[in-house]
């Protein structure tokens, strides 16, 4: 999920004015900061706030829920890339949203599943590889796939990896 936010965060504004002809910067601008800002924060606080309400962490309903998030954020990603201007507003908000409710999640799954004594180096090394791995990628990746074919089979290939995490998410919730 990080990857396909990281995208949409890093490429959207620059991604409407070039694939949707968006001339009034102004507009982009505010457009992108709710994206961008607003929806990931009420994804976050409607997952913690579901995840203490269905049983906390260490709830195998937590994991299901966790899932279930992914897979919309997933199908949210799907159209984003193929899509007109105000669809492509809507295909985002879901994805952001669904992504951000994930993530309180599934780092309370993570580190609630440690012994105590290792949650503060397991929460530092997650968030090292979250950012190693999520973060930092996908403006580069991104960058060289649409300077070879264009910012439209970009963001298509970028945020449709989003699936390759579901099927992580989903064997996760199968293990657990």
């Amino acid at each position: 999920s990080f990857f396909t936010m990281g995208i949409i965060q890093f490429w959207g504004a620059n991604y409407m004015k070039e694939s949707f002809n968006v001339e009034d910067d102004k507009m982009i601008m505010l457009v992108f900061s709710i994206l961008s800002i607003t929806v990931p924060t009420l994804g976050v606080i409607i997952g913690g706030v579901l995840g203490s309400y269905i049983g906390g962490y260490e709830s195998k309903n937590c994991a299901l829920i966790c899932s279930v998030f992914c897979l919309l954020s997933a199908f949210a990603a799907l159209p984003i890339g193929l899509v007109n201007f105000i669809p492509f507003c809507i295909c985002a908000w879901l994805y952001l949203f669904f992504a951000g409710a994930m993530n309180p999640l599934e780092t309370g799954i993570i580190i609630s599943s440690l012994p105590s004594e290792l949650r503060g180096d397991a929460s530092s090394i997650m968030n090292f590889i979250l950012n190693l791995l999520g973060n930092l990628p996908p403006a580069f990746i991104y960058g060289i796939i649409s300077q070879n074919s264009g910012s439209k089979p970009a963001m298509i290939a970028c945020t449709n990896y989003s699936f390759l995490g579901v099927v992580f998410t989903i064997v996760a919730t199968v293990f657990r």
